[in-house]
């Protein structure tokens, strides 16, 4: 089986597991003294909380939507017909499995401070920390740049971190998205070098190097 394909089956398997003991409340040792310490409250400077506010909507669906259309389409204009199926299906497949892993776990939402965003579902996993993910982690095959690569894979990080802090996740929950979008972005680009896409597979060699 091909290395990165074994890698997000295994991520995704992880996700699935930590979030049993999350929606049965058996992290709390863990996530309540994190989410402690990251967290904003109304005494947090303002300028603080406005910041984190605006890297956070980098994982709203609108954003993250218009994100994915533009991959695609550049991919198109390229003629990467296969790139872009698979790029599509991966982000499709992942943000309705995520969706649908909030509906089973049915976690609750920390209460412990003031929401400083609008939080319409539930919590585990993070559907800012596995949307961002996996949209900008399957599409870094793809870009040619260094400093392009490491820098979304930097801003998915960054924006799962918000979520803590803005009081909407706890951070067992972005550790479990992040994990989630990551297994699927690592699925995606397996497969596509299994199918043999040269843009993926140039793009994923010189990830390596």
């Amino acid at each position: 089986m091909n290395q990165r394909i074994a890698a997000g089956l295994a991520l995704l398997a992880a996700a699935l597991l930590l979030g049993f003991p999350a929606a049965a409340g058996w992290l709390g040792a863990f996530d309540v003294p994190l989410f402690r310490l990251f967290a904003l409250t109304q005494e947090s400077p303002k300028w603080l909380v406005t910041a984190t506010q605006f890297v956070s909507h980098f994982g709203d669906v609108d954003v993250r939507s218009l994100f994915v259309i533009v991959v695609a389409v550049l991919l198109i204009a390229r003629h990467c017909w296969r790139s872009a199926g698979v790029y599509l299906l991966i982000v499709s497949v992942s943000i309705l499995g995520h969706t649908q892993a909030k509906v089973h776990f049915a976690r609750a939402r920390p209460h412990l401070t003031p929401w400083f965003d609008y939080a319409g579902d539930m919590s585990y996993p993070s559907g800012h920390a596995a949307g961002s993910m996996v949209v900008l982690l399957a599409a870094v095959p793809l870009i040619r740049e260094r400093w392009l690569q490491w820098a979304a894979v930097a801003l998915s990080l960054v924006i799962g971190m918000t979520r803590p802090m803005l009081g909407m996740h706890w951070p067992s929950d972005v550790i479990g998205g992040w994990m989630w979008g990551a297994g699927f972005a690592l699925l995606g680009t397996g497969v596509a070098t299994k199918l043999g896409l040269s843009r993926v597979a140039r793009g994923l060699d010189s990830m390596q190097r």
